[in-house]
């Protein structure tokens, strides 16, 4: 007889399965991966709620969900350990889904083990991750792919995973219901790890909405290879090694009331992008301690850069800081831009450097130097990130 609703539960060695309701033994095993396999097959055809009790559970093999399924944790309490002897694609694997929905767990990888990434989707409709933290693989946290549409990742927590913490590759036209189907992705944490959020080959129609992305590796946001009409609203970069936002040969793109400080690189290059707007957005400390020594810019265009406007930006270092070079820069390759009404403080260039055909500056108000806070402060020390990984470590 099937069940709608099934609960996992840690005994001892051993790992049962209970109906929710009744509390009748259904299953039991000393493998916690044979048991959670167990309760999502057993489920009704319809799909139903796996209700995980916390404690931890290891799993050698890849958890395979159903279409109409919930697998839902106790928190950070309910911990998936992943790895076997042999290298796993992932921990939780959806594949041609729909409807299925991962919540309030916590996923990581065995040490000495290869294990691709936490979350793997693959060709999903309206599935929902919520609350779950993917930490420690390598390659990725999270990896949504191969024409998944219509899903939403709401307040995931992403930490340490080696190539990005949050990737989406290939997603752009004829999934199952239509062409450049969009996706969401909500009040999403990074932490560590290489890139924090990162799209790339063919993803269209993206939201990223109230995001962080806290001291990575690499860039904080970086969107590439044809990746278009992509929103960044609402979110948030501090202390990262590359680039804040890195968008490459991907068009209509839209950065809007966001908050970028402290990025060893530039705050945001545009590279063979058309069309796109970035407005009310705050770049700070652009190239503040970078290895070279080198200043960097605020804004940069190259590569044949068209149709952007840059209007309404506050782009500024603080004075304990290195200056930057100039707040907005254009290399003769791009054309009929628009940069107007920025403020722009602290720099030893130029505040617009423009050699593109076309572009129009005007109404920037700017201040080379020197800035309008603690010019007369010693330089503020260096980041690290020591003390991360040693929370990350608990």
């Amino acid at each position: 007889m099937s069940s709608q609703s099934l609960v996992i539960v840690p005994i001892d060695q051993s790992f049962e399965v209970l109906d929710r309701w009744s509390r009748a033994s259904r299953y039991q095993s000393p493998q916690a991966d044979a048991a959670l396999q167990w309760a999502i097959d057993h489920l009704d055809d319809k799909g139903g709620h796996i209700l995980l009790a916390p404690g931890s559970y290891p799993c050698r093999q890849p958890v395979r969900l159903r279409s109409g399924v919930r697998f839902e944790g106790a928190g950070r309490a309910t911990r998936l350990i992943v790895g076997s002897d042999k290298p796993l694609a992932a921990g939780i694997h959806l594949s041609s889904l729909d409807l299925a929905q991962v919540a309030n767990l916590s996923i990581c990888k065995q040490a000495q083990t290869h294990v691709a990434c936490g979350l793997l989707l693959e060709d999903c409709g309206q599935c929902v991750l919520q609350d779950v933290h993917s930490a420690g693989f390598d390659d990725y946290g999270i990896h949504l792919t191969k024409k998944t549409f219509l899903c939403e990742l709401r307040h995931c927590s992403l930490a340490d995973n080696r190539v990005a913490n949050l990737c989406l590759s290939h997603m752009g036209d004829k999934a199952r219901v239509g062409d450049f189907v969009p996706n969401m992705i909500t009040g999403c944490v990074t932490l560590g790890g290489g890139i924090g959020i990162e799209c790339r080959d063919h993803v269209t129609v993206m939201n990223f909405n109230n995001c962080t992305v806290y001291k990575p590796c690499s860039h904080a946001y970086f969107f590439h290879e044809t990746c278009n009409s992509i929103l960044l609203t609402g979110c948030r970069s501090f202390q990262v090694e590359g680039h804040a936002v890195y968008i490459r040969k991907s068009h209509e793109i839209n950065i809007s009331s966001n908050v970028f400080c402290w990025q060893r690189d530039h705050g945001i290059v545009l590279e063979d992008v058309n069309w796109g707007v970035i407005t009310g957005n705050e770049i700070i400390d652009s190239g503040v301690r970078a290895h070279d020594k080198q200043p960097r810019h605020g804004i940069v265009m190259k590569t044949g850069v068209k149709g952007v406007e840059i209007v309404g930006n506050t782009i500024f270092n603080w004075g304990d800081q290195p200056p930057m070079d100039c707040g907005v820069t254009e290399d003769q390759s791009c054309m009929e831009n628009l940069v107007c009404g920025n403020t722009i403080n602290y720099f030893t260039h130029e505040a617009v450097h423009s050699e593109g055909i076309g572009t129009l500056a005007k109404d920037n108000v700017t201040r080379q130097q020197p800035s309008y806070r603690n010019s007369d402060k010693p330089p503020f020390p260096d980041f690290d990130r020591k003390l991360l990984y040693e929370y990350l470590r608990r």
